[in-house]
């Protein structure tokens, strides 16, 4: 499954509001067209998705597709780097 595929999500919201990322901030970016990035070196089922927060926030939300659910598991973020920031840009 395709992480934009997904039907719904969960969340780290502990470890996501240690970063001051707030759920409601994880589906702005989902639904504001991110770039997703395959994150082949920590597993099959890790992504990257980066973009832009309907306050003009970018952000990087690691994720993990969840197949059987059709879920994202939000568990990670931060504030974009310029590469990270580059990346949406393009």
């Amino acid at each position: 499954m395709n992480p934009w595929d997904a039907d719904g999500f969960e969340w780290d919201e502990e470890h996501l509001a240690r970063h001051a990322i707030s759920a409601w901030e994880v589906e702005e970016v989902f639904y504001r067209d991110p770039v997703w990035v395959a994150d082949e070196r920590h597993g099959p089922d890790l992504w990257w998705m980066t973009g832009m927060t309907d306050r003009e926030r970018c952000l990087t939300i690691v994720v993990q597709v969840k197949p059987q659910q059709r879920m994202l598991r939000a568990f990670t973020g931060w504030d974009c780097s310029e590469r990270d920031y580059r990346r949406y840009s393009m």
